[in-house]
């Protein structure tokens, strides 16, 4: 199974995904070349940012990708 299929999966059944996520559960580390990937291929996933605390207790922002529509 590729990353983009690991990637597409784990959309389908959790219906988003962070790259610390993807990291730790799907051992990907360019997430946002994998959806970029998969948008290419026609699926419609939006970008959401979050804001919150890293380990060292300050703020921080990542982004939280949302799968819409897939092709």
């Amino acid at each position: 199974m590729t990353q983009c299929q690991r990637v597409m999966q784990f959309l389908k059944d959790n219906k988003t995904i962070t790259q610390m996520q993807a990291l730790r559960e799907l051992s990907v580390m360019r997430l946002p070349s994998r959806i970029n990937d998969l948008r290419k291929a026609g699926n419609l996933i939006l970008t959401e940012r979050e804001h919150g605390m890293n380990q060292f207790g300050d703020q921080t922002s990542y982004a939280r990708y949302r799968l819409i529509k897939e092709a």
